[in-house]
């Protein structure tokens, strides 16, 4: 009795199906925990951004951010510095490409009395 290429086709293909399901099913199981972060909150609705992430920050209701975010502002392509009470420009991190030297004129004042990062 000779066996049909037909059955051994169809074994075969069952098999590359089944092993092809499994390796996919397993596939999407091990990369479910590295999915891209999906913003909850709305254009529009402030309090749609008041998610349990953002109330652990007390720093983001104070600045009201969740308006920001709703108004659509990301901060994108802002550049921020401040310099309290000077650096050394020959150390390796203040490349002259890495900073722009202001003159300014005025009273110096030695120290703050508050974090001027923080201000900021």
């Amino acid at each position: 009795m000779q066996k049909s290429k037909y059955v051994s086709a169809a074994r075969y293909s069952s098999k590359t199906v089944a092993t092809g399901a499994l390796c996919a099913l397993s596939f999407t199981f091990g990369c479910s925990a590295y999915a891209d972060y999906v913003e909850q909150g709305k254009l529009g609705d402030a309090a749609s951004w008041r998610s349990a992430e953002f109330q652990s920050d007390w720093g983001l209701g104070r600045i009201q951010a969740d308006q920001a975010y709703a108004a659509g502002i990301t901060g994108a392509g802002v550049k921020i510095g401040a310099l309290d009470s000077g650096f050394d420009p020959s150390h390796p991190e203040a490349s002259p490409s890495r900073y722009h030297a202001v003159t300014a004129t005025g009273t110096y004042v030695n120290g703050t009395p508050f974090s001027v990062t923080g201000a900021i």
